[in-house]
């Protein structure tokens, strides 16, 4: 991602998340780069993996999972993801 090769970054994520399904290193960077093109389906499948593995530890996941499902018209499941705080 930092060289701008984004194409290769996501392929890397995907590999390292086929290795191990459980890592949240990879899910926290898929996470930033859906968020920041605003790929709303992208950003709610990924970030509802980071909050079920680890529901506690990763409160900004929440926050996006529920702009994420804002955005795609999903309001009962924002709200949900909104009110897990």
């Amino acid at each position: 991602m930092n060289q701008g090769r984004e194409v290769e970054a996501k392929q890397s994520l995907h590999k390292a998340l086929e290795a191990d399904s459980q890592f949240v290193p990879a899910y926290e960077e898929m996470a930033e780069i859906a968020a920041s093109r605003k790929e709303w389906k992208d950003l709610a499948e990924v970030t509802d993996q980071v909050v079920r593995l680890n529901p506690v530890s990763y409160p900004r996941y929440w926050f996006l999972n529920s702009a994420a499902n804002y955005n795609l018209r999903n309001y009962d499941v924002a709200q949900k993801a909104r009110s897990a705080d």
